[in-house]
């Protein structure tokens, strides 16, 4: 599937793909901490709510889509370990790539089993991609410099 040179590329493990996974996750929860700090200061309901809402939806979407459309193809908890996303044929994801991989992420959350056979999923894959990455054309690899 992945064009180029001769060398095979270096899929990502799961537990890279995990560790990332959750540093990002600490990454939201951090920003959601600060935006807690503001809830307090401002005494509006309606705000609140705007706010908490324009939270989710950079959490779900926005913040993925945003590093892992983008030129190294790394969000933070993906730079820290080392990995990245690509697009299945060895270049950069796209920003519809990265958008198409976290929507139907999302998407199989909600529906929870396959949620848990997606995530899983990269361990008995030869490629090691989970069924998001699948539909989006995308792999996760060890970035090499």
């Amino acid at each position: 599937m992945i064009e180029g040179g001769n060398a095979a590329p270096d899929f990502a493990g799961w537990w890279s793909r995990v560790a990332a996974f959750l540093i990002d996750w600490l990454v939201l929860l951090i920003t959601l901490g600060l935006l807690e700090a503001v809830f307090r200061i401002v005494d509006n309901g309606v705000v609140v709510i705007v706010l908490l809402i324009a939270w989710f939806l950079a959490a779900f979407l926005g913040y993925w889509v945003y590093f892992e459309g983008g030129e190294s193809g790394q969000t933070p908890g993906k730079h820290a370990l080392g990995i990245q996303v690509r697009g299945d044929k060895g270049g950069r994801a796209s920003y519809g790539q990265a958008s198409g991989r976290n929507l139907l992420r999302v998407i199989m959350v909600l529906i929870w089993p396959l949620g848990i056979v997606n995530y899983l999923w990269p361990i008995w894959d030869s490629m090691k991609q989970c069924l998001h990455d699948k539909g989006a054309s995308t792999v996760v690899v060890r970035r090499h410099l």
